[in-house]
């Protein structure tokens, strides 16, 4: 991966982290949810928003058009899901806001 577009990532590691930057996003954006990617073989991205009771997760193809259903996945089950997996590995990033 190029270092400059690794410099703009951030690491997410946590879900307290997931909700800062989903909120800090919509916050100072207006728009709601954000784009995530898990790093790895294939750059997978997602649109992560927040709801009631957890998140609402959208796989994005590379145009940022969604590919699959919008999942509503729980707070105590995103274990279960890509982007948690991906966050307990380390491989779950967000790019930083200027």
């Amino acid at each position: 991966m190029n270092t400059a577009v690794e410099s703009t990532l951030r690491q997410v590691l946590s879900r307290e982290m997931l909700g800062y930057y989903v909120k800090e996003y919509e916050l100072l954006t207006a728009e709601r949810g954000r784009e995530f990617v898990v790093l790895g073989a294939e750059r997978i991205a997602y649109r992560v928003g927040l709801c009631q009771n957890g998140y609402e997760i959208q796989r994005e193809s590379e145009s940022g058009t969604a590919v699959h259903p919008l999942l509503r996945a729980p707070a105590h089950g995103l274990h279960k899901h890509a982007i948690g997996k991906a966050m307990v590995s380390g491989a779950l990033f967000t790019s930083a806001l200027h």
